[in-house]
């Protein structure tokens, strides 16, 4: 499975071999993107309108993915975490640091449970990964830092601090084994765009 969506956790501040982020990978068949706006349109009497844009933008996606009833793995291996047991995994090169992570396929009944208990803020990071996000602009690594190549084309994914808003799971006749759970998140700017300075 070649999973578009890349979901991690990290549960208050990461040291390198310490506190590893939760890495989730999600069979995903839609995504949606969407950027709220909210400028300012002031009317002048008998003349054209007055537009005021402040820059105020409110990201929000919407990931809808199949979740399996039941894990991919019933082989129990000791060293790997119980937050990934019974589930099959697969892995993940990541650019910016250089290094491939084993991201779990999660079963209904745990991705639920850790939406649940997942908060994010400052301290507790839930990230969305979207496709290959190793430079999603010509030249700008995934943190928004610049490449030193000038083959690092775009590869057209991007990162996301998201905090989720809705989950819900719908299971059809027919298709008991999986379940189809779409997740509505609130979300920071992509990663690597800069802030727009006035």
């Amino acid at each position: 499975m070649d999973s578009s969506v890349l979901l991690t956790y990290q549960e208050g501040e990461y040291a390198v071999n310490t506190n590893e982020p939760i890495r989730y990978a999600l069979k995903a068949d839609s995504i949606t993107i969407s950027i709220s706006k909210t400028p300012i349109q002031i009317p002048i009497p008998q003349n054209t309108p007055q537009l005021v844009d402040f820059g105020i933008f409110r990201p929000a996606i919407t990931v809808s993915a199949i979740v399996d009833n039941i894990g991919g793995s019933t082989i129990y291996n000791s060293s790997v975490s119980t937050e990934y047991a019974g589930m099959s995994s697969i892995s993940v090169y990541n650019a910016l640091a250089d290094a491939s992570y084993n991201y779990y396929i999660p079963y209904k009944n745990k991705l639920e449970e850790k939406l649940y208990q997942w908060v994010a803020d400052d301290d507790n990071v839930l990230t969305l990964i979207i496709g290959d996000a190793s430079f999603p602009v010509w030249k700008v690594k995934e943190d928004g830092t610049a490449g030193a190549n000038d083959n690092n084309f775009a590869t057209g994914g991007g990162t996301y601090q998201v905090a989720l808003q809705q989950a819900r799971f719908q299971l059809d006749a027919g298709r008991e084994d999986r379940w189809i759970c779409q997740m509505q998140f609130v979300s920071m700017s992509r990663r690597d765009v800069v802030p727009r300075v006035f």
